[in-house]
C-alpha cells in the first residue's frame, strides 16, 4: 500500500490566546473577580452562628464522658479507668499541635531556617522550646510583627542553649 502526501498550507484567522483583564498579580486580580456570596445556613439565616465541627479526639472525649446522657454507666467507668483524663491530654495537645502548625503557616520552615538560623531538622524541637514559655499563647494571637520579634528572642535563648549541650 503506497499513500501520497503533498504540502498545503491552511492559513487561519487572527485569534488571541490571552482574552482576560488579569494583570499577573494575585493580590490585584482576585480582588478584581467578581464571586458571588456564600449560601449556607448562616447567610440564609436558619442559624445564628456557624456550627464548630469537632475534633476526632473531641468527639471521643464527649462519647466517653457522657455516652447516652449525663449519668451514663460509660462515663461513670471512663471515669474510674482513666480514659477520659487521657482523652483530655489527647484534645489539649491535639490543639498544640493545631497552634503549632498555624504558627508554621505564618513563618514556613525556610522562613525559620534562613532567617532565625535555626536547622530545619530541629525546627518542631524550637517551636516546643517555644510553648513552653509561659507568654507564648497570648503573643502567638497577636500580629505577625510581635509574634516575629518573639520567637527572634527565643531562636536567641534556643541557639545558645544549643551551643552549650
Amino acid at each position: 500500500m503506497r499513500v501520497e502526501l503533498r504540502y498545503a498550507t491552511t492559513e487561519l484567522d487572527e485569534i488571541h490566546l490571552k482574552n482576560h483583564n488579569l494583570s499577573g498579580y494575585l493580590n490585584q486580580d482576585a480582588k478584581s473577580i467578581k464571586t458571588s456570596p456564600v449560601v449556607n445556613a448562616v447567610s440564609l439565616g436558619i442559624m445564628d452562628r456557624e456550627i464548630r465541627v469537632l475534633t476526632q479526639s473531641e468527639r471521643q472525649l464527649k462519647t466517653a464522658s457522657y455516652g447516652a446522657g449525663p449519668m451514663s454507666l460509660d462515663g461513670i467507668i471512663n471515669g474510674i479507668s482513666g480514659r477520659t483524663k487521657m482523652l483530655k491530654n489527647r484534645v489539649k495537645v491535639d490543639k498544640d499541635n493545631e497552634r503549632l502548625e498555624k504558627l508554621l503557616e505564618k513563618f514556613p520552615a525556610y522562613f525559620l531556617s534562613e532567617e532565625l538560623k535555626i536547622e530545619e531538622v530541629v525546627i518542631y524541637d524550637f517551636l516546643y522550646f517555644c510553648e513552653a514559655d509561659p507568654v507564648y499563647s497570648e503573643t502567638i494571637k497577636k500580629d505577625r510583627i510581635t509574634i516575629l520579634h518573639f520567637l527572634k528572642q527565643k531562636a536567641d535563648a534556643y541557639l545558645k542553649l544549643q551551643t552549650e549541650e
